[in-house]
């Protein structure tokens, strides 16, 4: 008889395989813990710098706006800076042709020589934009504010006083009578109905102006006037100052008379302190232009009329004619200052992306460790219902 002889299959050792994966488990947890606390500590160092970054872009943004800031207040400030010159020749020969000593000759000479240079003097003299003045209108040209009425006083005594410290003279001032004075001027002339034929034929209002003038017991208001016909408005404020500017040029070199100049320039005063008003009036087909001067000797012991000066914001400023050179600095901050907010937001995106991904990083990595913490429990339990079981079996058997 044939025997056939069966080998038995081996058992396998289902302790050791579970101590072997449990091991196994337990190194590839450590692994993770290792990797989890390297990327923890990546995260924190993505966010910190990406914080960093921030401050620094907040820092870059805030200076950049700063620099914008002073770069439009330059610009604007700048347009403000009005350059008004008078040439050393036409200097010369005025206060020869005004003075008392010259000789016929010697002024019918001066007088050629101001003619001579009126038009090259003339053209020298540019008016600049002011951007700001331009976004406002004034629809009323009667009806200025007091405030309105100071500010183009003040303008027009910083063009005066560009030429009367070329001539050497004394420098004007405005207060709130010689404000309050114009406007009382202007709406004598309006009241008067005095306009464009008025004007032609009998040139400025003088009742007018000695009634302004009694109103502040007393003082004598002089006048320099410069009329257009038919303008009415409405006109931005860059344009009312460009026809004051205009003004003064037409004072200084019309190249027809002198009366005007000598008046502006300051040689038919006796040195004493000299108040400009500036006002506008429409009326009766006239746009005028009222530059009106009271000398502190022609005010009374007893007059109403407010001396108080009002600083001038246009002094200082007026010796500075705009130039490429005067917005360089600026400009040349706010480029740097650009620069610097661009890659300081440049650097704070590179930065912001590289915390995002070392966070998934770490999620991703505190996922696994989760995933292995529960499989490893799984284990545990799997293990020890395992051995419940072989110990019930054994006790059975």
């Amino acid at each position: 008889m044939m025997q056939l002889q069966l080998s038995k299959k081996p058992k396998k050792n289902w302790q050791s395989l579970r101590q072997l994966i449990r091991k196994k488990l337990l190194l590839f947890y450590l692994k993770k813990v290792n990797w989890l606390q390297i990327n923890q500590n990546a995260a924190n160092q993505a966010k910190a710098a990406y914080e960093t970054a921030q401050t620094v872009a907040n820092e870059k943004a805030v200076a950049l706006a700063t620099e914008a800031a002073k770069k439009k207040t330059e610009a604007s400030t700048t347009n403000i800076r009005q350059r008004f010159t008078v040439s050393s020749e036409y200097i010369s020969a005025l206060k020869i042709y005004e003075s008392k000593t010259s000789t016929a000759e010697e002024k019918v000479q001066a007088e050629q020589t101001l003619k001579d240079v009126n038009k090259r003097d003339c053209e020298n003299n540019k008016y600049q934009d002011n951007e700001e003045d331009k976004n406002f209108t004034i629809s009323d040209l009667n009806k200025l504010s007091e405030a309105q009425i100071t500010d183009l006083s003040l303008y027009a005594s910083s063009l005066i006083n560009q030429i009367r410290s070329a001539f050497g003279t004394t420098e004007t001032s405005v207060s709130k009578g010689s404000v309050i004075a114009a406007d009382r001027v202007t709406d004598g002339y309006v009241a008067d109905n005095w306009g464009w034929e008025s004007i032609s034929n009998r040139r400025h209002d003088s009742a007018t102006l000695d009634r302004a003038g009694k109103s502040f017991h007393t003082v004598s208001i002089g006048e320099n006037l410069n009329t257009w016909q038919g303008l009415t408005g409405p006109f931005t404020l860059n344009k009312i100052k460009e026809y004051i500017y205009e003004v003064m040029l037409d004072f200084m070199f019309n190249g027809q008379e002198w009366n005007h100049d000598r008046s502006i320039v300051g040689l038919t005063s006796d040195g004493g302190e000299t108040y400009i008003g500036t006002d506008l009036s429409v009326v009766a087909g006239a746009f005028n232009v009222h530059v009106n001067n009271i000398n502190e000797n022609s005010i009374s012991f007893d007059s109403s009329f407010d001396t108080t000066k009002i600083a001038n914001p246009y002094i200082g400023s007026q010796s500075q004619p705009s130039s490429n050179a005067n917005l360089a600095a600026p400009k040349v901050a706010y480029e740097t200052a650009k620069q610097a907010n661009n890659q300081a937001q440049s650097d704070l995106d590179s930065k912001k992306v590289a915390s995002e991904s070392a966070i998934l990083k770490l999620k991703k990595t505190q996922s696994e460790l989760t995933a292995l913490k529960a499989a490893a429990s799984k284990l545990a339990a799997a293990q020890t219902n395992l051995s419940k079981k072989q110990a019930a079996l054994k006790q059975a058997n």
